[in-house]
This record gives structure tokens, sequence and C-alpha cells, in this order.
């Protein structure tokens, strides 16, 4: 295990990021993979029922501190089930799967069991393991044991896997499983030749199981033989859960698309930009099988190609056809251009999904290399039952250096590395994370003042930070990480009291941090005349992380608010706390006065507190549960 980074060396590499760059985003959306199939909760007509535990309903509500705590609420999209003494019936799927990708979100209470059954035979197991540092097979994320009660005492149970992290959270959140499972595959005999097997489970984001193969049906599953085919079981004989967002795809037998008849004309090019084709000079022309420009061309640049042939289609359905290149290029099925990539930007990636009858079609690739990061050309697709591929690929032995990543860990002390962040607005470079022995970590943005993320367990890899150059300059949490969206901590209402002012940036000055006597970074900003002072750190029981915010002024301010959270829905529960985007709680301190308000604002909502000064200051505290 990697210690910390010594201090003065984090805050230098952070200094000069800071200096370096700015947040960059990407403008143009990439849609990397077709979109899967829902199940729909409206009803339950996609299922099977055996009971009448299972129901149809608007929300769930759930006090994460009492023992199966389960609130419903009326409406459609959410599937629950609340096991009785006279009905607790596992819940099957009509859908029958073999390999399936699937994803749902999950909501379990405090204390409650159940599960997930690939073909109501190998199970993925839901179990509130808020906070367990050591997880076994049993706890979430887990590939529950098999059973043979024939085996000696103490051996019955054999086969369970272990999630690789406990990436849970806390009991009355919704958490998200993505599986990626292959069926047993069986001879024109019915001879099992391959066991099923799980490419890999992510629990809320993290990997947890990866290339782990299941020898037979895990205990309690319905049937005890295995086949090709099957349906989905949801575990309802344990405990309250409830699901929502199931969704998933099926792979299954359709082939895969192929190149036929290819040809290729290389051209003299040495502009940056998609050239007429029939300006250019020829320099060479032949057949061949793949879209390798290394393999036909001995230029290194200053160079394109056309490829055109025939695109064989196995099945009618949408397609999606993605492209990365250097420099550009241009994707065109049957005259109409799918993909466009102008040449302007290094390792440029677009995508785009068309419709495709069986059969074959004429293909078109215009290339071209002009030097900049040297030649390179895929093309991948993905279609109905077929999984995502690299289309006219040659086959070569992969040469890419595997790296180990470079643990940091806060065992003793904390921990403060400057350095980037990915979030889902794309890379935040004025960051600052700071790592704790408590086990629960945080990152703020220095440019934004905001907290946007925090995580438990382990800390950081930051191998992206050393590796190579340290190219990519990327932090990346070892475990499932929640996005706060809260933004800067203060907000001013307009007139009518339902909006807040966005323009805050204009009038907001940053002032760093400092280091305080207990070795914790204290943030500090000012706006219209106010100075804000801000400190993050966990609670004395841990897994819990306490906000202070203290608001200083020598004047009194109309309708400025402290900001404290910022999302899509925010919903004050029965305990007095507020469940946001489902992902987390806040819990805030009677020591901060005010009562807090939920504000709409541009179809979101923001939960504040009004800044009311006294003896010049103000100061709000709260706790962020998960």
């Amino acid at each position: 295990m990697f210690k910390p980074i010594p201090d003065r060396l984090t805050l230098l590499i952070g200094f000069v990021l800071i200096l370096c760059c700015n947040r960059h985003t990407n403008a143009n959306e990439d849609i990397s993979v077709l979109p899967l199939n829902k199940i729909s909760f409206e009803d339950l007509d996609a299922f099977n029922i055996l009971g009448d535990n299972w129901k149809i309903a608007g929300g769930i509500q759930s006090d994460y501190q009492i023992k199966n705590s389960m609130m419903i609420q009326d409406g459609t999209g959410t599937l629950v089930n609340v096991p009785t003494a006279n009905s607790r019936n596992n819940l099957f799927t009509k859908l029958q799967h073999g390999d399936i990708e699937l994803k749902v979100e999950f909501l379990i209470p405090k204390g409650s069991n159940s599960g997930i059954y690939l073909q109501g035979r190998y199970e993925v197991q839901i179990f509130d393991s808020w906070n367990v540092e050591n997880p076994v097979f049993s706890d979430v994320g887990g590939i529950y044991q098999r059973w043979d009660k024939s085996r000696p005492d103490g051996k019955k149970g054999y086969e369970g896997h272990a999630p690789i992290v406990n990436a849970g959270f806390a009991p009355g959140l919704w958490q998200e499983f993505h599986i990626l499972f292959r069926a047993p595959r069986f001879d024109d005999n019915g001879n099992k030749i391959s066991n099923a097997k799980f490419e890999w489970i992510n629990l809320n984001g993290i990997r947890v199981q990866e290339n782990i193969e299941v020898t037979g049906p895990t205990r309690s599953a319905k049937f005890n033989d295995e086949v090709a085919i099957a349906p989905l079981m949801l575990q309802g004989d344990h405990g309250p859960v409830a699901y929502r967002n199931l969704q998933y795809k099926l792979f299954g037998n359709s082939g895969h698309l192929s190149l036929k008849e290819m040809q290729y004309t290389i051209y003299q090019h040495s502009n940056r930009y998609m050239p007429d084709f029939d300006t250019l000079k020829i320099t060479k022309e032949g057949t061949t099988s793949f879209l390798n420009p290394d393999s036909i061309s001995q230029q290194n640049d200053h160079y394109a190609i056309t490829y055109s042939g025939e695109l064989d289609v196995p099945v009618e359905g949408n397609y999606l056809f993605q492209a990365q290149v250097n420099n550009g290029g241009d994707l065109y099925i049957n005259g109409d251009r799918i993909i466009h990539i102008n040449g302007q930007e290094r390792n440029a990636t677009n995508s785009n999904i068309t419709y495709l009858t069986e059969g074959t079609h004429q293909l078109i690739f215009h290339y071209f290399s002009t030097g900049w990061g040297g030649p390179r050309l895929s093309l991948w697709y993905e279609g109905p039952g077929i999984e995502k591929s690299v289309l006219g690929a040659e086959i070569k032995e992969s040469t890419r250096q595997i790296h180990e990543p470079f643990i940091i860990e806060s065992d003793s002390t904390s921990s403060r590395i400057g350095g980037f962040i990915n979030d889902s607005g794309g890379i935040r470079t004025h960051v600052l994370s700071i790592g704790h022995p408590e086990k629960v970590h945080y990152s703020y943005d220095l440019n934004m003042v905001s907290l946007i993320s925090f995580w438990k367990g382990p800390f950081a890899d930051v191998s992206g930070m050393w590796v190579g150059r340290g190219k990519s300059q990327l932090l990346v949490p070892l475990n499932a990480t929640i996005e706060s969206r809260i933004e800067v901590p203060i907000a001013q209402l307009n007139t009518s009291a339902d909006l807040v002012d966005q323009t805050i940036f204009d009038q907001l000055t940053g002032k760093g941090y400092t280091i305080n006597d207990d070795g914790r970074p204290e943030f500090s900003f000012k706006y219209q005349g106010i100075s804000v002072n801000d400190e993050i750190y966990p609670s004395g029981n841990a897994y819990t992380l306490i906000r202070e915010l203290q608001y200083i002024s020598n004047r009194t301010h109309e309708n400025i608010v402290s900001r404290i959270a910022h999302a899509d829905s925010i919903e004050l529960l029965p305990n007095g706390l507020y469940r946001v985007d489902g992902q987390y709680y806040i819990r805030i301190h009677k020591s901060s006065g005010q009562k807090a308000s939920i504000v709409d604002v541009n179809e979101m909502q923001t939960l504040t507190i009004p800044i009311l000064m006294d003896e010049n200051k103000s100061e709000v505290r709260y706790d962020i549960i998960w």
C-alpha cells in the first residue's frame, strides 16, 4: 500500500495544474452504445404474477434508521415487494434471456435482504450492507454461494463470491446494478460445454465482480437444472425491496457484420480538412480485408484513403456505428453519410445510429492522415442482438501495456491531492481531493468553490498522474462516487423568491484555502461583501461528512441564502431528513437556526437556508449521509 504523497508536493501539483488548465467539456454528445430496452413498471403485465406481495407504486420513502421501513407512494414507475406471512412469492419476467446486459435501480430498507436471479438460477445479492468494511458473498454485489446438503457440515455452502469492494449506499437510497451475464452453453446433444458466467457486475458505477464462472444454480434458485434460455427472477420471499428503471439488451445468434469485396485507393493529401477526392492524385490501389491504414500504406502521414465495398447485414434493425480517427474520416452507407469527423481534433470520435435491412449494403469510408498524432482508424458497430464489436479489424496480439494502479490511502493522517477529476460535466481541473483515515473522502473544485463529489472506503488511484508522464492527470476514486451538484454554497433569490440567481460567478472572488489546527483545509471566497468559510470533515462516528459554512459581513443582505443541495429531486422525509436525487441524505443541524426550503430552479430543485446575520455572522451546519 502506498503512503500519501508528501503534502508540499501535492500542493505544488495542484498549483501547477490550476495555472496550466481550465475546465474542459465535450460539446459533442457521443452515442457510444445502442439504447437499452425498458420493462414498463406502469403495471405488472411484463411479469408472471404468483402472489399479491408485488405492487406498482409511484415512489418509495424509507427511514434509514428503522428496520424494513417502506412508505409507498401512489402512482406508477416503481415495482415494490412487501412480503407478508401469507404472500412472499418470487416474481418472474415474461422475458426469457440467455446472454443479457442488465441495468436496474433498487432500494432496500434497513436490515432487508433480497436478490436478482439471472435465468432464475444465479443470484446477485441485494442486502443492507451499509458500511460493512469487509464484504462477503452475502453482502450487496456478492454472487451467492451454491449449496449441497450432501456435503459435510461447514462445507455445504461453496463457490460464493464476495464483491471486490463494498460499493453499497445507506438503506432507503436508490442504488444501481449494471450486469453483463453469459448463459451456459450446450452442445447439440444438450450437454453443457461451458458454465454460466458473470462478465462483470457494476454496483453504483464501481466494478465489484469480474469474470466469475458459476458451475450451477446458487442457493434458493427456483430451478436446479441449467438451460440456454430462462426468465429473470426477483426474489420476493425474504425482505422488502423496490425496483425502478429495469433495462436490458439481449445478445443471441444474430451473427456479425462483415465486409466483402473491399477495395482501397490511396491519394496524396496534406491538408487538415476532408478533401475533394476527385481532385487528388492516386498513388496506390488494391484490395483488402481490413480497415487498417498501416497494412496498405508505407507512409505515416500526408495521405488519404477511400475504402469501398459491401457490408453484409445478418438481421434487420437499428445499428450503431462509432469511428475514432487521426485525423479525419467520413462513413457512408448506401450513399448516406453516417459519420463525419472533420480532422480538427486528435483521436476524434463520432457515432450515429442508422436502420439497416437484412442483406448487402454499399459501404465507403473516406480517411485522411496529415501527421497529427500518426495514422489511426477504428470502426465499431452494435446491432440487434449483436454486441459492440470492431468492424474490419486486423487481428493482432495486443501490445498495450497494462499499468498497475498507484493507490493512495489515508491510514493515519489526511491526504490532500491536487489533480483532475472526471464528472458528468467533463473534466474538472481546479480540484483538491481530501482523503481521511475515517474512510470518507471528497473532492472540492477550487475554481467553482464547490463540493463536487464524495465517496467512502478506499481513497484514490493516482496512476493517471504519474504513469506515462502523467498525461491524463486524473485522480480516480476507488469506490462509488456521488456527484453533489451543490455548486457555490451561496445564492440570491429574485423578488418572487422562486428562482435562484445563476449569475453569481460575476461577483464571486475565490480565496483558496488554508490548513487549520486539525490539519483540515478551510475554503474561502467572497460574494457581495460576504466572506464565506467552508469546512468539510468526517463525523465522530465516521461514514458521514459534516459541512460547516460560515458567512461573515458587517451589513445586512436581502434574499441571500445558503445553497445546501441542487438536484433533479429533493424530498423532505418524515424523519426530517432530505433525500437528494434518491442518492444521499442531508440532515440540517438545529444550530443552523433557520428553516430550510426547496426552491424550483429551471426544472430542478435547490435546498436553501436563509442567511440572517447575527452579530455580523451566520452559520449553517449539516450532515451528508450515504
